[in-house]
């Protein structure tokens, strides 16, 4: 149903899994990292792939999963319906350090929500930036794109490069932590993580889920 299914000397690789009551899906199993058994949701590393998406997007999911690509919030969704799961983000800056978050309960709702996120329990080295610009958690907020705009600002939509952020993602008004954000790009609209490196642009980042 998940990675966390494969034997346990199973390579990281791409791999077919099938969620309760959903579709088969092709996913990048990480079995290599903390235990292994983790269900990739978002890698980057090198810009090759534009994720300044439309909503569309961002549901069905983009990118090959050999490479740098989104796991699509339909997908997401299915997945973590099945239990209760942690989500992992790894980050490596462009002076190859490393820090990590985790955080012990992670779950969002389906397209009806809005893919409403539930977010909690934080651990680890990167310091907890799902928080917004207020160091509100983004608890119960929805996901937003430059062409839905459900975030907690009523002057801007926090997706869009032109007032915000850039990249689908939780805002609340707007947001410490963008994964999606522009490549290479240093300031609020690259790929940053606030507690870790504050704005300052990131060249890696990986998020991962697996049963708790």
């Amino acid at each position: 149903m998940d990675c966390s299914d494969l034997p346990a000397k199973s390579s990281s690789d791409k791999y077919v899994i099938q969620p309760l009551n959903s579709e088969n899906v092709t996913v990048f199993c990480e079995m290599e990292t903390d235990g292994g058994g983790w269900t990739i949701v978002q890698t980057r590393y090198d810009g090759s792939v534009n994720f300044y998406r439309n909503w569309n997007d961002y549901k069905k999911g983009f990118g090959d999963v050999t490479g740098e690509h989104w796991i699509g919030n339909d997908n997401l969704h299915n997945i973590l319906h099945q239990g209760t799961y942690k989500v992992r983000f790894d980050l490596e800056d462009f002076e190859n350090d490393t820090a990590y978050a985790i955080y012990d309960m992670f779950n969002i709702g389906n397209e009806e929500t809005n893919y409403r996120l539930n977010i909690s329990g934080y651990n680890g080295t990167a310091g907890h930036s799902v928080r917004d610009t207020y160091n509100i958690s983004h608890e119960g907020v929805e996901f937003t794109t430059k062409d839905r705009d459900n975030d907690l600002r009523v002057d801007i939509n926090c997706a869009d490069v032109s007032y915000g952020e850039a990249g689908g993602w939780w805002y609340g008004s707007c947001t410490w932590s963008n994964i999606n954000g522009l490549y290479n790009v240093n300031g609020h609209k690259s790929i940053h993580w606030d507690t870790w490196r504050g704005k300052k642009a990131l060249r890696k980042t990986k998020m991962m889920i697996k049963p708790n």
